[in-house]
């Protein structure tokens, strides 16, 4: 793909985008992390009423 493109010797543009997709990566992680504990704090007591619900109606 890199000669199609002109570009001779793709391994140094390779290596530099993979250092930035791996930089986002590790950026992303920790703010994933944060709001994934929040809303599971948020919705926790929310899921459980409606699964004692379900599970009422069910017997």
């Amino acid at each position: 793909i890199g000669t199609t493109l002109g570009i001779e010797n793709a391994i140094l543009p390779g290596i530099i985008i993979g250092i930035v997709g791996l930089a986002v990566a590790c950026v992303n992680y920790p703010i994933y992390k944060n709001i994934l504990t929040s809303r599971r704090k948020k919705y926790a007591d929310e899921i459980v009423s409606l699964s004692d619900k379900i599970m009422k109606n069910e017997k």
